[in-house]
């Protein structure tokens, strides 16, 4: 579908004229950066959504999702190592 639209462009002389081919092949970069500024900001648009949705889950639970009660224990237990980690 795009492509299609990326000919017309590259192929476009000026209004109210014929096209001719390739006349303007620098048109096609114009297209490429749209698709990859597009690209971008459509993931950055579905990350952001993911790292808020887990940042409330977070915050509803006033723990971590991802990780199991063990896996929390263990985490605390090292986070008071660091704390004091020479008093065993």
């Amino acid at each position: 579908m795009w492509m299609d639209i990326a000919n017309y462009a590259i192929d476009g002389t000026q209004p109210e004229a014929q096209p001719l081919a390739f006349h303007n092949p620098a048109a096609i970069l114009f297209f490429i950066a749209f698709l990859v500024v597009g690209g971008f900001f459509i993931l950055n648009m579905l990350i952001g959504v993911i790292i808020d949705e887990f940042a409330r889950v977070k915050e509803a639970s006033g723990q971590s999702v991802l990780l199991t009660p063990a896996q929390q224990a263990w985490v605390q237990a090292r986070a008071r190592e660091m704390l004091c980690p020479y008093a065993s």
